[in-house]
Parts: structure tokens; sequence; C-alpha cells
């Protein structure tokens, strides 16, 4: 059965499909942008729709990351930024807006839409027999191997980008991980040990690629069960990658199971009782609560979601809530009321002292990050995430917790 299993296929529809029904919200993001740099060049903005593209920016910041577009959430927080009550937009300024509008729709929309939507620049290996993820800096050594495997049915996706292999873990979970040694952002070395610290990939095979000597030792002690010296012997990297592929496929067979449970609940609030509930996530941007309630569906969890802070306070907040839950994933820039006020009425009510509150946010500021947690936060998390991140904070509040709601 190996490690693409009929819960993660499904998984990978799931999220085309959230991706396929977001485009028209993403278009329209990008579009505030692009009508606010307009009327801009034209001398005609106004308060209202410079606030309505502050704010699809900001959102098109959160969300764009986790779908596997960091560059876009650069270009949104940029976007943001300028377009910011406080900030006066020079001549530099409006031509900068501009520029940013054509690459969001570009990165965004264009490639969005390309076959595969978002997973389409990142995975050319949707329909081979065997499925490698491989990370390295240098952009002729993952030519290189993608030729050499593609030739033997072994598709591969390459990046240098250790956010967008922690999300393809997830979405499109690979056969066999390659990793280079020496890496601008983050090690190889510290990667897997990343890797193998989350128990979902204990067998997930990982391949080091190097061209440093004396390294042996290193490398299996973060987890490694291969490597091969640069340059790349082509016979032998597909007799290593064939080998650990035709193991761990051996192995699954022998021992049935997936690396996402299928079995889970979504529960609807206000139906009149207080049911308990795994994870409720309070957040306004439809396209990342659909993104969250999937992932954590996919691993078992019951899911409830809430769309504003107002649903938030008269479903979690009071003597008797209508929805108790184990885990409140609450984002911090709420409509109607925001998450920090929703926090402050939670731990008013004494909901935090059996509930773990974990803040997201698109801003990192320390005052606010402190001032979560003084409320009594559990965890707080920047926007964009990483979605195997996220999700290991939420299993860790799911564990600490002790006893059920």
């Amino acid at each position: 059965m190996g490690l693409v299993t009929d819960a993660a296929a499904s998984m990978q529809q799931h999220l085309d499909a959230v991706w396929a029904k977001s485009l028209p919200d993403i278009e329209g993001r990008v579009e505030a942008i692009e009508s606010a740099a307009i009327a801009l060049l034209e001398g005609s903005l106004t308060s209202e729709v410079r606030q309505l593209a502050e704010r699809e920016a900001h959102k098109l910041a959160g969300v764009s990351g986790t779908f596997g577009f960091p560059a876009a959430t650069d270009l949104a927080r940029e976007a943001e930024g300028l377009l910011a009550a406080d900030h006066d937009i020079s001549p530099a300024d409006l031509v900068r807006l501009s520029a940013i509008a054509i690459e969001l729709r570009r990165e965004l929309i264009e490639v969005g839409r390309s076959p595969g939507g978002p997973g389409a620049p990142r995975d050319r290996s949707k329909k081979a027999a065997t499925r490698v993820v491989m990370v390295d800096d240098d952009q002729s050594m993952l030519a290189l191997v993608t030729a050499l495997l593609g030739d033997h049915d072994i598709g591969v996706f390459g990046t240098s980008d250790p956010d967008a292999l922690r999300a393809a873990l997830v979405t499109h979970p690979p056969d066999l991980l390659i990793l280079d040694v020496d890496m601008p952002v983050i090690s190889g070395i510290e990667l897997c040990k990343e890797i193998r610290a989350d128990g979902r990939w204990d067998a997930l095979p990982i391949v080091f690629l190097t061209s440093r000597t004396a390294i042996a030792v290193d490398l299996f002690d973060a987890g490694a069960d291969n490597y091969l010296m640069k340059p790349v012997n082509a016979d032998e990297l597909l007799s290593v990658v064939k080998s650990r592929v035709r193991r761990i496929r051996r192995v699954g067979a022998e021992s049935p199971g997936s690396a996402f449970p299928s079995s889970s609940r979504t529960v609807r609030a206000g139906d009149g009782h207080a049911p308990d509930v795994d994870v409720v996530v309070v957040d306004d941007d439809a396209v990342l609560a659909d993104l969250l309630t999937h992932s954590l569906e996919a691993r078992g969890h019951s899911v409830c979601t809430l769309s504003d802070g107002s649903a938030a306070l008269e479903n979690l907040a009071g003597a008797n809530p209508r929805l108790r839950a184990k885990v409140i994933v609450l984002d911090v820039g709420l409509p109607e009321h925001d998450g920090l006020t929703v926090l402050r009425a939670l731990s008013r009510d004494g909901v935090t002292a059996a509930t773990r509150v974990i803040m997201l946010t698109a801003r990192s500021l320390e005052s606010e990050v402190l001032q979560a947690l003084d409320l009594g936060a559990f965890d707080h998390v920047a926007k964009p995430f990483s979605v195997p991140v996220l999700m290991h904070r939420i299993r860790r509040a799911l564990g600490e917790r002790g006893t059920s709601v």
C-alpha cells in the first residue's frame, strides 16, 4: 500500500477542490488591490476602496503561504503596508503597488488555474508510480535528479523552500525524501531531525545527497536511511530509491495503516445542545477555515467552524456555552469582535481553564503575543503558517489537556 494511501488521495482531492472553489475569492482579493492601484493612478482613491484593498491584502497574506505561494504572501504583506491608513503613498509607492497587483495575479490566478491547481507548479508527479520530494538549493541538481528519476516512472517534486516541503508532506505525501545537507535557510540535517520528530513520518525513507565527506555519523544520527555522494551516479541513485520504496511498501502491506485517519465528524453549532468537539476553528477566511477543517478531519478530529467574533462569543463563552471544545483555534483579526476580545471573555468565564486556545495572527507583535498569553492563550501561531506545524501544535494542545471536556 505504501505511504500514498486512499486517505491521502482523498485529502489531495479535497485540497484541489478547496483551491478550485477558492479561486473566485482569491481573484476578488487581487482585484481589490488592482482597483486601488487604478484609483491611485487616476487620483480617485477613496478611503473605502483603500480600506477594502488593505483588508483583502491582509487576507491574501494569511492564506497564500499556506496553499504553497510564499512569494504571494510577501507581495500581499507589502501591499497591505502600502495601503495602510497611516502610510502616505508616494509616487514610487503608486508604481510599486501597480507592479504588486500584476505579480499577484500572475502568481495566484494564472498559476492557480493551471492543471492541478496550486499543486501544479509544485508537483509534477501526480500520475507517477513513485513520488519523491527533493529539497536542494541548487536548481541544476534538482533538474538533474528530476530528469534521472523521471525516465523510470518516478515523479520528483523539487524545491529549495523548506516550507514547501512541509506543505508537500501533507498535501502530496511522498514515497521517499531526498535532502541536501548545506542549504541557506535550514540545514538538511536539522530538517531531517524536524521531520523525524513528527510521528507521522517515522517510516518515510530519507536519503541525503552531499559533497561533504566524514559526515555519515551526523546524517544517520539525524534519522537518515542512506546517503549518496555528489556528483550523483544515476544507477546508484535509482537503485537506492527503488530499494527503499520497495521496502517501505512491503512493510506497509504487512502492517496496513494510514498517516491520515479517516474517521471523523464535523459538528455544527447552534443545535440547542452543547456538543463536545475536539477543535473549534474561529476564522472569517472561509478558504483557510476549509483547509484547516479537512486537515483536522483527516486526522480523525471532530471540528466546528465559526466565522466571526459574535458567533464565537455566542457559542463558546458564558456560564453554559452552547459548544464545548478541547482546543480553540482563534484568529485575532475577526470582524465584529476581535480575537483578543473573545479570548478575554473566555478567560473571564473560565473556559480557558478547560480549553486550550491557540491564537492565529498575521502579525507577530510582541505586545500582542504577551497580551494573548496573559489572557490565557495556550499558544500563538503567525500567518501564513505551515499546516504540519499547526497540526503539531494542535496535537500537543490536545495531548497536554489530560481529561476531556
